[in-house]
Formats: C-alpha cells, sequence, structure tokens
C-alpha cells in the first residue's frame, strides 16, 4: 500500500506544470513531495517488468518487458 493525496498531486501538476524543474521549485516551496515516481518504481517491482531502450536515428523509445523474460 502506498499512501497519496490525489488532491495533493493535483495541486502539484497544477501549481508545478509539467516541466521537472518547476515542479521541483513548487514542491520546495509548498512542502508536498510528489509520490508518482515512487508509485512507478513500485508497481513496476511488485509486477516483476523491467525496461529498456532502443535508439534510431529519428527516435529513442522506452519498452516494458517482464523481467526474465528476451526483449524481442
Amino acid at each position: 500500500m502506498i499512501p497519496f493525496s490525489a488532491i495533493g498531486e493535483q495541486r502539484c501538476v497544477d501549481g508545478g506544470g509539467k516541466d521537472d524543474a518547476t515542479r521541483a521549485e513548487y514542491e520546495a516551496s509548498s512542502g508536498f513531495k510528489s509520490a508518482i515516481n515512487r508509485i512507478i518504481k513500485i508497481g513496476y517491482k511488485a509486477l516483476r517488468l523491467g525496461h529498456f531502450f532502443t535508439a534510431g536515428e529519428d527516435e529513442v523509445r522506452q519498452w516494458t518487458i517482464r523481467l526474465g523474460w528476451k526483449a524481442p
């Protein structure tokens, strides 16, 4: 179980926007610490998921796979 505040997360997005630097500044000024990164990390671990990256001339892409599976 991961406790978090949906209202606090919404205020963080509204006040900090989508930019990581602006959101970090908002978190420092308001005293609220977003739980989104923690939720993602714990979710990946609980579901036994991993990820890898591929890069081409026009894009870099992240792929999610189950741990122990071979990447395509």
